[in-house]
């Protein structure tokens, strides 16, 4: 039975670290220490690996899933979710796990973003 927020937020830390699962791999491992991590395990070439989508609550239930969809899809193309994060943050680029994709790279704009005056950025004359 697929998890609720309710069940979640429910869970309660006991003397060993208790799996809640979803489907399909996913899973909110719920730790003695009270805190409840996303885990999505899978399996390529028939071994099994585990990638690490983040802490709840700062990744929703609905963030999960879809990490978890867009981690199935590079499985299914024989990548590791969790190598392919890697070479996103090598690249210079910085990872959104809670987008709509789970390895979206974005260049971070800080500078060009936040700009104290109000006025759009740019050579306008």
């Amino acid at each position: 039975m697929p998890l609720t927020d309710i069940k979640i937020r429910q869970a309660k830390a006991g003397n060993k670290p208790t799996k809640l699962t979803d489907g399909n791999g996913l899973y909110l491992l719920v730790n003695p220490s009270g805190s409840k991590l996303w885990r999505y395990k899978y399996r390529i070439a028939g071994k099994e690996n585990l990638f690490a989508i983040g802490e709840y609550p700062t990744i929703s239930l609905q963030d999960a899933r879809t990490a978890r969809d867009d981690a199935r899809e590079l499985v299914k193309k024989g990548l590791h979710p969790s190598h392919a994060r890697q070479e996103v943050l090598a690249a210079g680029l910085s990872v959104i796990s809670c987008s709509r994709h789970m390895i979206l790279p974005r260049r971070t704009y800080a500078s060009q973003t936040e700009n104290p005056t109000g006025r759009a950025t740019g050579d306008s004359r």
